[in-house]
């Protein structure tokens, strides 16, 4: 008995050192993951692929010539909120890249999963790819030609974070809104629509990204960041409130049944934003 014994604490470090290899081996994917994508977001800040992209969405296809710059504040959102996992190796139009999928890691989060193709050479985007909870694909893009190397993205382009004051005024104006988990106002303007002004803000959780427009007059072209998803609209107290997001439709219903028009004007929207 006594060497049954001895045997047993002999072979429990073996097993538990089994134990902990696949759980460092996951550890340090992850770690890879992460590193590669936070170098994504980098070369796509300041460059970019150019060359005809293809996007597919609900049966209709477009092109354009670059992707859209990732607001810089996103790839914290995607850390904290989605598990980054490096999920396969391959070619596209001969040039060697790393696929990411990044998976809410929140069951009931209303985000898209997405893969991502990440050129390894420049670490810049070649495609993506946005599934909705039903496997069902809602967003495809792919160059299907490139223009040489990646160019430099204009002054233009690139985001500016969100003044961190002017943050604060629309919480507390916004603070009722049904959110979804994990999402945070990451952006905010206010633009010119016909003769009078609109104010147009962004919530996103990283990849999800919910697009809300309060204005008095329609239509209002929101910014699409390579959106093509749902938009619901409802009127109250002289304002039109439009939501738009590639994220699951209930999410956006909820931003509406939300917002608190019975309490808000369209001026108080403009103080917000504004410099008063």
């Amino acid at each position: 008995m006594k060497y049954l014994v001895l045997l047993l604490c002999l072979a429990f470090p073996a097993v538990l050192a089994q134990r902990q290899e696949p759980d460092q081996q996951a550890e340090v994917r992850r770690q890879r993951a992460r590193q590669l994508l936070a170098q994504n977001f980098e070369a796509e800040q300041q460059r970019a692929f150019r060359g005809q992209l293809l996007v597919e969405s609900e049966g209709q296809q477009s092109t354009r010539d670059r992707f859209d710059v990732p607001p810089p504040e996103r790839l914290e959102l995607i850390q904290r909120n989605f598990l980054v996992e490096v999920v396969d190796q391959t070619e596209i139009l001969g040039r060697a890249v790393t696929i990411l999928r990044l998976t809410p890691l929140d069951p009931s989060s209303p985000s898209p999963t997405v893969r991502v193709w990440i050129e390894d050479e420049t670490g810049n985007t070649l495609a993506v790819e946005y599934t909705n909870r039903a496997g069902e694909v809602q967003l495809r893009a792919r160059f299907q030609n490139l223009e040489g190397a990646p160019q430099e993205r204009s002054a233009e382009e690139r985001r500016r974070p969100l003044d961190e004051q002017r943050r604060q005024r629309l919480q507390r104006l916004l603070g009722r809104l049904t959110i979804p988990p994990g999402f945070v106002l990451a952006d905010a303007s206010l633009v010119p629509v016909g003769d009078s002004l609109a104010l147009t803000f962004t919530l996103s959780d990283g990849v999800g990204v919910i697009n809300v427009g309060i204005l008095r007059v329609r239509p209002l072209a929101l910014p699409s960041e390579d959106l093509e998803g749902q938009e619901q609209h409802r009127r109250g107290r002289g304002l039109e409130v439009v939501v738009r997001g590639n994220v699951e439709p209930g999410a956006l219903t909820a931003i509406l049944d939300s917002f608190p028009f019975g309490n808000i004007t369209f001026e108080d929207v403009l103080r917000a934003l504004g410099d008063r």
